[in-house]
């Protein structure tokens, strides 16, 4: 919370000729200084109460009685110093600093406590475990009170009481015992989530890149390496397009290779788009156990390329469409079925190994036996295995 310091407006400080001495330093030091000057002090909150339902009795309320909806996001929080053992019916609303960043904290973590404007503010939790999971520790602003959580007002939060350790409606569920942090580079940016997800900002000047550029988007990360326990957090991760759950990178200057730890098993080798892991230029890559490409209210998509496009599945290749054009938006020459055609060549060549009719009788085409048989061989051959109609 802030203090207000006004300094006196009687300017008393010393001439320029006169001789100076401690409190005549002093004095025109604070002649300096504004006269309404604000100190503006920041101080540890601790969460009592997290602001993300609009139906709970403690959520900010407009005058008319309806939800403040632009109170979401914000906490009832105490001071650990300045309000050490004030009762819930005391507390106030501390509102995110941004408001276009929020980064939600749970009950009983610490968050940094400022006012400004007459409104009490709130900054990201403080970092007190290195966990990246949770940084919980209950009470600290309690003090030797008792009974801080008793309301007598009727506030209904989430703890019931002070011995209550709950840290939220649903995040209660979260038992992680092997929190992992991302190793960090040289100059990354990384943002980290509490679970298991991730956005890095960085480069591969490790590997002497030095106008290599990257972000890596990761959710589902991987746990490899050292295992964490109750007291300790586990060795640091590093994204694993294999291991982790979905990702999404794009890299310029930098190669997806085992430098970097980012290889990955491709589902069916392509004799089109290759050099996988040795590819230096720029390229996103999209891993996950299922990728959908969907568009809304009529919209297209468009696969497109300066070179090449490849199409490589182990299994099956199916194109679904009450209409299929090869070549070009004007296509217009259908294609034939071809069980349909085998079946009518089969048709006239046995009309031909029966001899033709002629109104004087049936002619036999002996000469041309040995071309029939090929005829027939090739059409037996001309039925694709792997590509389908309907």
């Amino acid at each position: 919370m802030y203090t207000n310091k006004k300094e006196s407006s009687v300017r008393i400080g010393p001439v320029s000729s006169r001789v100076q001495n401690t409190e005549s330093i002093i004095r025109l030091m604070k002649e300096l200084q504004n006269d309404d000057a604000l100190f503006f002090e920041m101080e540890p909150v601790e969460v009592i109460e997290v602001h993300n339902d609009p139906t709970t009795s403690t959520y900010p309320k407009l005058k008319d009685g309806t939800p403040d909806f632009g109170m979401v996001g914000s906490i009832m929080g105490r001071y650990i110093q300045s309000e050490t053992g004030n009762n819930i019916d005391r507390l106030k609303t501390f509102k995110p600093m941004n408001p276009l960043f929020n980064s939600t904290p749970v009950i009983g973590e610490l968050v940094i406590g400022m006012e400004y404007l007459g409104q009490r503010f709130y900054l990201p939790t403080l970092n007190l475990k290195g966990n990246t999971t949770q940084s919980i520790i209950h009470n600290l602003s309690k003090g030797a009170f008792k009974d801080t959580l008793d309301s007598k007002q009727g506030k209904e939060i989430e703890r019931k009481n002070d011995d209550d350790l709950s840290t939220g409606k649903d995040f209660k569920k979260l038992k992680d015992t092997d929190p992992r942090r991302l190793s960090v580079g040289d100059g990354d940016f990384i943002l980290q989530g509490r679970f298991g997800n991730a956005i890095r900002m960085g480069s591969d000047i490790k590997n002497d890149k030095l106008e290599s550029s990257n972000i890596l988007l990761s959710t589902g990360l991987n746990k490899e390496g050292e295992v964490g326990t109750k007291d300790k957090i586990g060795e640091p991760i590093t994204e694993t397009p294999d291991k982790d759950g979905s990702v999404l990178y794009l890299v310029s200057k930098q190669p997806l290779d085992e430098n970097n730890k980012l290889t990955y098993t491709i589902g069916k080798e392509s004799e089109v788009v290759t050099e996988l892991s040795t590819f230096e230029d720029s390229q996103v890559y999209i891993g996950s156990d299922r990728i959908i490409l969907n568009t809304k209210n009529n919209g297209d998509i468009l696969l497109s390329s300066n070179n090449n496009i490849g199409i490589a599945s182990k299994t099956k290749t199916v194109i679904e469409s009450p209409s299929v054009l090869v070549g070009g938006i004007d296509a217009s020459h259908p294609v034939a079925f071809g069980d349909e055609v085998k079946t009518a060549f089969e048709k006239v060549f046995a009309v031909l190994e029966k001899g033709l009719l002629a109104p004087t009788g049936p002619v036999q085409v002996v000469p041309g036996v040995a071309d029939l048989q090929a005829a027939k061989n090739a059409v037996g051959k001309m039925l694709s295995t792997i590509h389908k109609t309907k």
